[in-house]
């Protein structure tokens, strides 16, 4: 019972381990009709592997329980909505829209490849541009750039599939490119191409920011005007083994004059923050479970170098930076506090930040708007904002929703209120929306979807 004693999902569940493998294999044996509550189950591990790390045994759990997505996946026995949305937002990042590969500017081959990383794009874009003249600079103008998403989401969902397209791609563009060095900065992302490509050459950023002989360098700007005395710092779980990457970024830390407070739990013991395996779109109370511990046994300051984790711990309680924060400076971080983005600001984020590197880099005009429904102005108070969040829905849902009711007249009006309701399948999901037009804006009053098909008589195509 060590790993259950260590993880908020086995203590959730609290059983021995033994019965988690026996349930889990019950469940996928029968196609997704064994334990009713076993599927939720295999889909609340966030696949961090401590359990392993732990367990006298070196049981796998994590494995276990990621192959069993796989086989459920396979059986068609996997319900959508555990992984709809974040599968959706990965192919986004992968999009004509928001990624983009560039060799340096007059160049047709490059010696290194900077891959940013598809939740750096979206939560801190202002980061990107800077992180990216610093390699140029330091590597002689030798540096391409690329946007996009490593395919983690689809190994957390059990599409193996989908990974392996996302690979593929990837791969391709490397090779066409020269095979250059792979410059991550994204933990996880640094752990996908080193395992899915261990022909490549794969290194992180903060080798180079942990360098003082780049620091001293005064064509270099750096701002370490973030001044923090002392912070623990919280290791991504996709570092797990990865001790280089841990010491690089105390060594960064301690360049900075930060004093590091270290605790049991960090390194190759560290905690997930609540974010892997993709548990805060199946259980988002456990998600949070996960978040709480981790932030209740650090200092009174966090120092982490995952964007996913600084939204999790952002929490009004305690002072969370991302190592970026500390390098260059924010003002409006420069207390720790940050406001999470939204995900609708997300996808919006990503759009923009190619379209502003292409053009202020490669003097190329942007080609994508950002939305073809961008013309639909929406008024949502920030009430209903948060259930949007909660409820995984995007400002373009609605947008979507709105100009094929207005362009069908594919709507009903309540005649007590004026208000109109509609809704559209958009892949997997039928949105409904509740509006009222008034002036060339849309007032949205709520919206709410599912993943119910009503079939009538006669319809062929049954599920």
């Amino acid at each position: 019972m060590e790993c259950v004693k260590q993880c908020a999902f086995m203590e959730k569940f609290n059983k021995y381990p033994r019965k988690y493998i026996r349930e889990a294999y019950n469940n996928i044996s029968t196609g997704g009709m064994g334990f009713r509550k076993s599927t939720p189950m295999i889909n609340s591990c966030t696949l961090c592997g401590l359990c392993e790390k732990i367990c006298p045994n070196h049981i796998p759990m994590s494995e276990v329980l990621r192959s069993s997505r796989e086989v459920l996946v396979e059986k068609k026995a996997m319900p959508p909505r555990y992984h709809d949305f974040p599968l959706r937002e990965m192919l986004y990042s992968n999009s004509d829209e928001a990624s983009f590969f560039r060799h340096p500017k007059g160049k047709t081959k490059s010696g290194f490849m900077f891959f940013p990383g598809c939740q750096l794009a979206a939560i801190s874009p202002e980061y990107v541009r800077p992180m990216y003249e610093f390699l140029s600079y330091a590597l002689d103008n030798n540096v391409g750039l690329m946007l996009g998403c490593c395919g983690a989401p689809a190994m957390w969902a059990g599409r193996p599939d989908i990974y392996g397209q996302v690979m593929d791609k990837f791969k391709q563009i490397w090779e066409e490119a020269g095979k250059p060095v792979i410059i991550t900065a994204c933990p996880t992302c640094n752990r996908e191409f080193t395992e899915a490509l261990p022909e490549a050459n794969t290194e992180t950023i903060w080798h180079y920011y942990s360098d003082p002989a780049l620091l001293d360098d005064p064509a270099i700007t750096i701002s370490n005007s973030t001044k923090i005395q002392k912070a623990s710092v919280h290791d991504p779980c996709t570092t797990r083994g990865r001790t280089k990457m841990h010491d690089e970024i105390r060594q960064i830390l301690k360049n900075a004059g930060c004093q590091i407070e270290e605790y049991e739990y960090a390194g190759n013991l560290t905690r997930c923050c609540g974010y892997g395996g993709l548990i805060g779109f199946s259980d988002t109370a456990l998600a949070r479970k996960f978040a709480d511990t981790r932030i209740a046994e650090t200092g009174d300051t966090i120092v982490t170098y995952c964007s996913v984790c600084c939204e999790f711990f952002s929490n009004d309680k305690k002072p969370v930076y991302h190592i970026l924060d500390i390098i260059y400076g924010n003002d409006d971080r420069k207390h720790g506090f940050r406001k999470k983005t939204g995900i609708s600001d997300k996808m919006v984020n990503r759009l923009n930040l190619k379209n502003t590197l292409l053009k202020d880099l490669w003097e190329e005009e942007p080609v994508c708007s950002r939305s073809k429904h961008e013309n639909v102005s929406l008024i949502i108070n920030d009430e209903l904002r948060k259930k949007l969040e909660e409820r995984l829905i995007l400002d373009d849902n609605i947008r979507e929703v709105i100009c094929d009711a207005e362009k069908t007249g594919g709507k009903i009006v309540d005649p007590k209120t004026g208000l109109y309701t509609a809704h559209k399948k958009i892949g997997y999901v039928t949105y409904w929306v509740v509006y009222e037009e008034s002036g060339g804006l849309y007032n949205i009053h709520t919206a709410y979807s599912h993943r119910i098909r009503i079939m009538e008589d006669g319809d062929e195509d049954r599920l």
